[in-house]
């Protein structure tokens, strides 16, 4: 990570815009802090204004996360692609560029998806820590803070109410512990077509969270078989 940029961290808003995200982009303009969201093609076409005010938005980063949100795993290569392109057309100004960021639903990719990514010229955009935000605003607050690292990627969904009041929190809480807020094309730098990316974590974060993930898995596993009745 570049010098001086070590506390960098990019909060990303997936499946909108919904009924709070303009409100959630003045706020986040107003607070000069830097954001990207993952825009669904169907959800552009129910509110294009708001499309439109993310483009000219300082700070705000476009990018896509399909049209309507299927598991890709299931679509064959043109589905795929049509999905893909479809939200793209939707978000791109006439005669501009795609948008270089691409994540998709649920994040489920494989080499076909980063293949077809690839010829759009779009990389495949992840994360490395989810806010949980399906809960409520104060455990997605407590959650994001206690876990954040430098170099995160954080997983938001600007489609609960709970993720923008949980927003209003966060930003000067994080600025307040020395991070600086910035786009996710900010934070990774240059990235390649087609190549997948989480953040910019060390490899100690990423071994410890991989390890915590393990144990999870362990305890999902054994609670399950504890579960099953005798034979």
């Amino acid at each position: 990570m570049e010098p001086g940029h070590v506390n960098r961290v990019a909060l990303t808003f997936d499946d909108g815009p919904g009924p709070e995200t303009a409100d959630l982009v003045r706020f986040l303009v107003d607070e000069q802090a830097a954001a990207t969201f993952f825009v669904l093609g169907q959800n552009c076409e129910l509110r294009p204004e708001v499309v439109t005010m993310m483009r000219d938005a300082p700070g705000i980063e476009l990018a896509t996360h399909s049209y309507s949100h299927p598991d890709l795993h299931h679509l064959d290569d043109q589905e795929i692609r049509d999905e893909l392109e479809r939200s793209n057309c939707l978000v791109t100004e006439p005669g501009g560029q795609t948008p270089p960021l691409f994540r998709p639903p649920y994040g489920h990719r494989d080499r076909r998806v980063d293949g077809i990514a690839r010829e759009l010229g779009q990389s495949v955009a992840l994360w490395s820590l989810n806010s949980m935000d399906f809960k409520d605003d104060h455990h997605t607050t407590e959650h994001v803070l206690r876990n954040v690292r430098p170099g995160d990627v954080i997983l938001f969904h600007d489609t609960h109410h709970a993720t923008v009041t949980a927003t209003r929190e966060l930003v000067p809480a994080l600025r307040s512990r020395g991070f600086e807020l910035v786009t996710m094309s900010e934070l990774l730098g240059p990235c390649v077509p087609g190549r997948v990316y989480r953040g910019r974590n060390g490899a100690r974060v990423r071994l410890s969270r991989w390890l915590q993930l393990q144990v999870l898995r362990v305890r999902h596993r054994a609670r399950t078989l504890r579960a099953r009745p005798p034979r």
